[in-house]
C-alpha cells in the first residue's frame, strides 16, 4: 500500500462520506466485514471437506 499524507487521506474520507453516506471509516465495520469474510472462508471449507450428511454424521462421531 502506498503511504498517503493524513491530510489527504482526510480529504478523500470526506469527500466518500459526502457521495456515499453510508461510508463509514468506523473500526467496528472494518472488524465485522474481516469477521464475516473469516466465517465465510471457514464454512466454504467445511463444506469442502464434508459434502454430506452421512459424513458429517462420521465426522462428529470421532
Amino acid at each position: 500500500m502506498a503511504q498517503v499524507k493524513k491530510e489527504e487521506a482526510d480529504q478523500v474520507t470526506i469527500k466518500l462520506k459526502k457521495e456515499f453516506p453510508e461510508f463509514r471509516c468506523d473500526v467496528q465495520i472494518l472488524r465485522e466485514a474481516i469477521y464475516k469474510r473469516f466465517y465465510k472462508e471457514k464454512k466454504r471449507q467445511f463444506a469442502d471437506k464434508i459434502p454430506d450428511k452421512m459424513e458429517f454424521i462420521n465426522y462428529c462421531r470421532l
